[in-house]
């Protein structure tokens, strides 16, 4: 049930919009040196890890009942790792690359690997309609049910922000071309458009509706309010939420004016300069603020034999004390908690237990679970308990 509370919006309280950004989550493929943000899984930490997956696999633990958590299966050997990523995608680059997952697992264990792994970092939602908690980046029948939204297509993946703090994409298989993933520092983009084009900057400071990509069961096919691309907090920190598809899908039969059209022209050309390319190959797990920086990758080929198309694993994070922003309902949640989208694993198995029997979630089969909102319709939640 969704509950309506009248809250007023936080403003930045004096902030002022810099003219220039400066720190480490500023940086362009010029600039940055992946070896800082590399991170290479250590032979105990990967055979505690199979252990903890074996132990799962043993115990029959599902995800949607939240039974794969960091209390029942410790990590004990990621847990500095586990902090140095928080920190890095927090206040750092905004991007971490870590390598070396054992994939060589069956599908099951990986997921719950992958999930524990994840768990450790963040707080894991789900990200679409089958209130998946791990959702597959890939084609046939591993790719979720998602709405209109396609995933593991062939064509060039433009750079963006998931809907959460943080994105993690594991991949599990590469497509034999070996496409190359693409990362882009928001912060850069956003010192770029004040030095060349710093009339668009009132439109993205505004921002736009967000389509829900028909996954918005019971509730509007779109926010009712609209989600500013470039955010400032009152501690004058700058976030960025853009993603073109998911901000130009609202204005279905009515386009956006042609000053949106221009300035999202704008970004995804600067974004495109700046952007860094690197291998993503099996086992390795890409970590992404999407606060500060996108990401998306290079179009890759077809492949001949059914079941060696490129195959990813991908979680949607929170994490606790995270970049400040001026509007949380707004920036941090205003996008995601919808239909089945945004439970946590907790959440999800209450709404679960709840269901009728044999109830399974999907585009017209909505989970009950309790939603608070304020007057404008922006999703309110409780802060993200502290790992």
């Amino acid at each position: 049930s969704t509950q309506f509370v009248d809250m007023a919006i936080s403003q930045e309280a004096g902030a002022v919009w810099p003219d220039q950004i400066t720190g480490p989550g500023v940086w362009t493929g010029e600039t940055l040196d992946l070896g800082t943000v590399r991170i290479e899984l250590t032979r105990p930490q990967k055979a505690e890890l199979l252990q903890r997956g074996q132990e799962m696999c043993d115990r029959n633990v599902r995800l949607s009942k939240a039974e794969v958590s960091p209390d029942r299966f410790p990590l004990n050997e990621f847990k500095e790792d586990a902090v140095r990523i928080r920190r890095e995608v927090s206040d750092g680059c905004g991007i971490v690359l870590l390598s070396g997952f054992p994939v060589d697992q069956s599908d099951e264990m990986i997921e719950q690997m992958y999930f524990l792994l994840c768990e450790h970092i963040g707080v894991c939602v789900t990200q679409n309609c089958s209130a998946s908690l791990v959702h597959h980046v890939t084609v046939g029948p591993k790719a979720p049910k998602m709405g209109v939204r396609t995933v593991g297509h062939l064509g060039h993946v433009g750079l963006h922000v998931d809907l959460t703090d943080v994105v993690a994409l594991l991949c599990v298989r590469q497509n034999p071309d070996n496409p190359k993933s693409h990362a882009a520092s928001t912060l850069a983009l956003y010192n770029e458009i004040k030095a060349r084009h710093p009339e668009i900057l009132p439109l993205l400071q505004k921002g736009t509706p967000w389509s829900r990509m028909g996954e918005h069961g019971h509730e509007e096919p779109r926010t009712p309010y609209d989600v500013p691309i470039f955010a400032l907090s009152p501690r004058g920190q700058v976030s960025c939420r853009y993603n073109r598809g998911w901000q130009e899908r609202p204005a279905e039969g009515v386009p956006l004016p042609p000053e949106y059209q221009r300035a999202f022209d704008i970004i995804d050309s600067i974004a495109a300069e700046i952007r860094v390319e690197f291998q993503f190959k099996e086992g390795d797990i890409q970590l992404v603020s999407n606060l500060t920086a996108f990401h998306g990758r290079a179009a890759h080929g077809p492949v001949d034999q059914p079941g060696s198309e490129r195959w990813l694993m991908r979680t949607w994070m929170y994490l606790s004390d995270f970049r400040v922003l001026p509007d949380e309902p707004l920036n941090r949640y205003g996008v995601v908690r919808h239909g089945n989208l945004g439970l946590t694993a907790q959440e999800l198995a209450r709404a679960l237990d709840e269901a009728p029997p044999n109830f399974v979630p999907g585009v017209d089969s909505v989970l009950k679970w309790p939603q608070s909102r304020r007057a404008d319709g922006c999703p309110l939640r409780a802060p993200v308990p502290k790992l």
